[in-house]
């Protein structure tokens, strides 16, 4: 009876602490209103634009689905047709943490393209590793979909193929070289929302030495 109790126990420990990593943080702003804002605060705390691309069309947005296989949340398009991602460069602030800049549809296409291309060629992508809360622990997943790139080879992405826990599209974090799947936030909005959120909070800073938004103060 007593190994019965251990088992309940380390059962219910576990999932309390795959529960614990996952961001379930609610916006409840429109999602255009929630990245405007963003947008506007990012310019103030850093000093420097975000280079947003112009919109894109409905046509290259169909595009980026077929290419993917995937039909982006509504939430998704309103933001490409307000910006079609954003431009790199020294005098440009990336808008997601650490380092990520918003992907416009082309590169979506680019580095999706890549990682299935990647993954079919390694059978360590198509291994589960293990299970992050709300995120499995695969390599890679065709149902992962680009949205945020950073310089390292790492993604922002968009799940279409969640846990029991997690969320169909929820923004999660694809490290190349580490199989930690990092869940960032149940949807889009929620994501943009709690950077901001922490922006003007002062628990993140824009850091002008690396050119980011993050939480490292020192």
């Amino acid at each position: 009876m007593k190994l019965y109790y251990i088992v309940v126990l380390a059962i219910a420990l576990s999932a309390c602490s795959q529960k614990s990593n996952i961001n379930d943080y609610i916006e409840s702003r429109p999602i255009d209103r929630t990245f405007l804002s963003l947008v506007k605060t990012i310019k103030e705390k850093s000093g420097k634009s975000v280079c947003l691309n112009p919109p894109a069309t409905s046509q290259e947005i169909s595009k980026a689905e077929d290419a993917v296989g995937q039909t982006f949340p509504e939430e998704i398009k309103i933001i490409y047709k307000l910006a079609n991602g954003q431009k790199d460069g020294p005098n440009c602030a990336p808008i997601f943490l650490e380092g990520y800049s918003f992907l416009p549809l082309k590169h979506v296409i680019e580095q999706w393209s890549i990682m299935q291309q990647l993954s079919n060629g390694d059978p360590d992508f198509s291994t589960l590793y293990d299970i992050h809360g709300a995120v499995h622990g695969y390599g890679w997943m065709p149902k992962w979909i680009p949205i945020g790139y950073h310089i390292s080879g790492d993604l922002v992405c968009l799940d279409y193929d969640p846990t029991a826990l997690g969320r169909k599209g929820q923004i999660i974090e694809f490290i190349h070289d580490d199989t930690n799947r990092n869940h960032l936030a149940i949807d889009f909005n929620a994501y943009l929302g709690y950077i901001e959120k922490n922006l003007v909070a002062g628990k993140f800073i824009y850091r002008e030495n690396w050119g980011v938004i993050t939480k490292h103060k020192d």
